[in-house]
């Protein structure tokens, strides 16, 4: 119980972290790209905020997309779509716009979101060297979260049967598999495409079968009772279909 308060606490300064300024101005700018297109792209992050705190993540997730289409080069907009992913178990997604924030910055509460992920997908391993990376960078609060963090993710490994590794290996921005490791200056995300878009329609080998069936025989005369064409006899006055 006392871990999970302790979870609970350091989350919501987390969240709270992710939160969008009360004002744009050029101090939060991230220095890389044009001003102005960041000052336009706060319109969109501002109202994806205030639609994912209503509830209304799906479209939070359209608009945190057209401020990164306007300016791609601020993480924030990155790890709040990534919660939103993670908030409609689109946990790939999420990982990947984790990966993306940190190629922009690497800060260690990014990690903590890569290694959380990583533990709902059940990849342990990356999991342990991601919090690793965290825990290591410095930052008490975020080492706190990462120890506490560590308790859950060994007891979901022991619910799945597995154990937690026990490594003392980080991660890179290198191992991301996303950009490399290119300056974030040179990045340009790659357009995201979401699993909620309509999946095409899987063929099946009924389709085949339904398609080269000919429809039952009509039956004209009442065949006999044990004929086994007895249930399809239709009486004269209910079939529409005969002629007159």
């Amino acid at each position: 119980m006392k871990v999970l308060k302790t979870i609970s606490v350091i989350l919501f300064f987390v969240a709270c972290s992710l939160s969008p300024p009360a004002f744009a101005v050029g101090n939060d700018f991230p220095g890389k790209g044009s001003i102005e297109d960041w000052k336009r792209s706060q319109a969109e992050y501002d109202l994806a905020h205030k639609l994912k705190e209503s509830g209304n993540i799906v479209g939070a997730v359209d608009h945190f997309k057209k401020a990164i289409g306007i300016y791609p080069y601020d993480d924030k907009y990155y790890s709040s779509r990534a919660d939103c992913f993670r908030k409609l178990g689109e946990n790939l997604n999420a990982r990947n716009d984790c990966s993306k924030a940190i190629v922009l910055k690497n800060e260690p509460v990014y990690w903590i979101m890569i290694a959380d992920i990583a533990a709902d997908q059940g990849d342990f391993l990356t999991c342990r060297k991601a919090a690793n990376t965290a825990i290591g960078a410095g930052d008490k609060s975020v080492a706190s979260l990462g120890n506490a963090l560590s308790i859950k993710w060994s007891r979901m490994a022991s619910a799945k049967g597995l154990s937690f590794p026990n490594t003392t290996a980080k991660m890179s921005v290198a191992d991301l598999g996303v950009g490399g490791a290119a300056p974030a200056s040179s990045y340009v995300p790659p357009p995201i495409e979401s699993p909620r878009a309509p999946k095409k329609a899987e063929y099946s080998p009924f389709d085949k079968m339904n398609s080269s069936m000919t429809p039952p025989r009509r039956i004209i005369g009442r065949p006999a009772a044990d004929s086994p064409e007895a249930n399809m006899y239709i009486p004269p006055f209910l079939d529409k279909n005969r002629s007159r």
